[in-house]
């Protein structure tokens, strides 16, 4: 009789022990996925523009190999013997054959060194949702310390013979080219720059020698 109820009671403790390991072993497992999510979540897509950097697979400092390997063959390229830079410029054709708005994707390099981005596509925005097409009221709102000038000499048939905008955030690594109305207040955002942080920015990567930037109040 006792040795019965000896046998049962192993049976049982047995019996807890493996339902115990099995809470154990499960309670990691749904941990690890929950903290998976997070951190997915977290992370910047590849289509969002970081400051001073470009994006998670396209940033300042990369090679034109590095670029092709990533981007594919570029659209155009452009050699700017004056600034001494080689542009390279990837635009999305959509099945129809047109192109999409804005002028795409472009990369300047110096020294075969990605050194100043330009985003003017749907496809890029930044983390809090600039980009091509913006209000400038929405990018007021995200950087009420931007800096507005004009850069002289710089008006062409697409600008309708207006110097053009732009607005700058220098120690951050990110500005803005824009179109603005005849109210000042009222415009848009037409590309989206990104260089070094704590350098000057300069209009996708170069300045004339005979070209100025003009402060514009447009409160």
């Amino acid at each position: 009789m006792y040795k019965g109820l000896h046998a049962v009671f192993l049976a049982l403790v047995v019996g807890y022990l493996a339902c115990a390991d099995r809470e154990r072993d499960a309670t990691p497992k749904s941990t690890s996925a929950q903290n998976y999510e997070e951190l997915k979540i977290k992370a910047p897509e590849e289509s969002t523009i970081l400051e001073g950097l470009g994006t998670v697979s396209v940033k300042l400092g990369m090679s034109r190999v590095e670029l092709t390997a990533h981007l594919g063959t570029p659209n155009n390229v452009f050699e700017n013997l004056y600034c001494g830079q080689t542009h390279l410029q990837w635009f999305e054709v959509r099945s129809d054959g047109s192109v999409e708005d804005g002028d795409g994707l472009n990369v300047y390099l110096k020294d075969d060194a990605a050194y100043h981005i330009t985003f003017s596509s749907e496809r890029f925005r930044t983390e809090e949702g600039i980009t091509f097409g913006s209000e400038l009221r929405e990018l007021f709102t995200v950087y009420p310390e931007l800096d507005v000038f004009t850069l002289s000499r710089s008006s062409s048939n697409a600008t309708n013979d207006r110097d053009r905008f732009f607005g700058v955030v220098e120690p951050k690594g990110i500005a803005f080219e824009l179109i603005i109305g005849e109210k000042k207040s009222e415009g848009s955002v037409v590309s989206v720059e990104v260089y070094k942080e704590d350098t000057e920015f300069r209009p996708q990567g170069c300045v004339g020698e005979d070209q100025e930037k003009n402060s514009v109040d447009i409160s």
